[in-house]
């Protein structure tokens, strides 16, 4: 399951299978303003310089992709991991032996057999612009009270109700902040703003956290 599924999930309300018609996110890319308030490109801050400040990237090229069916303004930012091409051909391999299996009647799932070949970093800003910094703190209690109780979504005309996770405090970031490690995701509050950094470079979710926690960092000197 991607980052940006997880993160479009748990923002969205409702989610659907179409652009959220709120804004569009190109626009943002040209003038930075949803519905006339200024917010900030999280496409930009991802920047090369933050990336290889923290992260050990060298000459790979890192791509990034905005979501445009995310309510708010995200951005993923990929690389290649140093034995992408032994990761990916360790991944046929499976699959091919996957695929012998299930002709002899072997259940297995596909998605156990492949393995991640490339880094990812995303950054989600929220679009809402709260007046004051108590009612900015309500809005991230909330968000996080929706993550560990869950919510009730539709999908397709469909009623469900979301996944629930556990949020752990991460201190020294921000006003707030909260690690959510099956996301690998550190939501912190900014000042008057709320931001949601997904980190998975790795298979162990407190290396993820302590990437996000130095990033996070930096990030809160920009969203504010």
């Amino acid at each position: 399951m991607t980052l940006e599924f997880l993160t479009i999930l748990f923002l969205s309300v409702p989610l659907s299978g179409t652009p959220n018609n709120g804004y569009d996110i190109h626009s943002i890319l040209t003038d930075g303003r949803v519905n006339g308030v200024y917010v900030a490109d999280p496409c930009a801050l991802l920047s090369n310089e933050l990336l290889q400040r923290h992260f050990t990237i060298g000459n790979a090229e890192v791509t990034r992709s905005p979501s445009k069916y995310s309510p708010h303004p995200l951005c993923i930012a990929t690389w290649p991991k140093p034995d992408a091409e032994a990761i990916e051909a360790e991944n046929e391999a499976n699959m091919m032996a996957y695929m012998t299996a299930k002709m002899q009647g072997n259940d297995e799932e596909a998605s156990k057999l492949r393995k991640r070949s490339t880094n990812e970093v995303s950054l989600t800003i929220n679009k809402d612009t709260y007046e004051t910094a108590e009612k900015a703190s309500a809005g991230f209690d909330n968000a996080m009270r929706i993550l560990r109780e869950g919510m009730t979504v539709t999908v397709r005309g469909k009623e469900t109700k979301s996944p629930t996770y556990e949020t752990t405090p991460v201190e020294g970031v921000g006003e707030k902040a909260m690690w959510v490690s099956r996301m690998n995701q550190l939501s912190v509050l900014s000042g008057k703003k709320i931001f949601h950094l997904g980190v998975l470079v790795g298979n162990d979710p407190q290396a993820n956290l302590a990437h996000a926690r130095e990033v996070a960092k930096d990030l809160c000197a920009s969203i504010h």
